[in-house]
């Protein structure tokens, strides 16, 4: 299991991997582990934080795939 490392404000141009950053880290882990780490993904909801764009992008692509699945 991956160490879960949060940061709630960061400038993403001071934070943002380095494409040899990702590619090192690609090749000791696998792709479902590279998009929870290149996503940020979190346990949390963007709500609890007050991330509301986030939020309402996030409401706004479950109703587009509600909407694309008939």
């Amino acid at each position: 299991m991956m160490a879960h490392h949060h940061v709630l404000e960061s400038d993403w141009g001071d934070a943002q991997p380095s494409a040899d950053d990702e590619n090192v880290f690609l090749e000791s882990h696998t792709w479902d582990e590279y998009a929870e780490w290149h996503l940020g993904l979190t346990d949390d909801r963007a709500a609890e934080f007050s991330h509301k764009e986030i939020e309402l992008a996030a409401h706004s692509l479950l109703q587009f795939l509600d909407k694309s699945r008939g």
